[in-house]
């Protein structure tokens, strides 16, 4: 199981946003939250695609 933690901020005329996205990876799945400033959490979940490795080709298992 591997964690993930992202942010970036982006700034559209007038004002400024942050957005942050908190996860984890277990084998083929992933699932988290994505934040956008003055909001709650947003959850997403998903899995790789039958077939689909990761770059470099390598299994990640």
């Amino acid at each position: 199981m591997a964690g993930i933690l992202n942010s970036a901020g982006i700034q559209p005329e007038p004002v400024r946003l942050e957005i942050s996205c908190n996860g984890t990876v277990d084998g083929d799945s992933i699932a988290g939250d994505i934040t956008v400033q003055g909001t709650g959490p947003f959850p997403f979940d998903g899995a790789r695609a039958d077939g689909l490795q990761p770059a470099g080709g390598r299994a990640g298992r």
